[in-house]
């Protein structure tokens, strides 16, 4: 599985409200495709990797109910970007029968 990343045009230090959305996909005969959220689903979560390495993760929804499309947000009312350079994400999955899936990282830039 995978995410594509997309912020705020610009993410910088400090700000509140920057919304994270991934799109979970994965590779279906060949072809990426987004990943159904829409059954058996748990929970769903956001890590972040800060650009010296430490991980925090965040509490997620779905984002556009039932969950077909993949994409999974965040919105940040904390200001969790307080350091600039490259940040990575990735989304995860709780599925109610205990498996978990962790998307793959994906990095954007984070500015003064």
């Amino acid at each position: 599985m995978s995410a594509t990343t997309i912020l705020n045009d610009f993410v910088r230090i400090g700000n509140k409200g920057t919304q994270i959305i991934l799109t979970m996909t994965e590779v279906v005969a060949g072809v990426e495709t987004a990943v159904d959220l829409s059954a058996g689903v748990s929970t769903v979560q956001i890590e972040t990797r800060k650009p010296r390495g430490t991980i925090t993760t965040l509490t997620a929804s779905i984002l556009n109910l039932p969950g077909t499309d993949g994409k999974i947000h965040h919105i940040d009312s904390t200001g969790i970007f307080d350091r600039r350079g490259r940040w990575q994400t990735r989304g995860i999955i709780n599925y109610s029968n205990g498996n978990l899936f962790k998307g793959s990282w994906a990095g954007f830039q984070v500015g003064q």
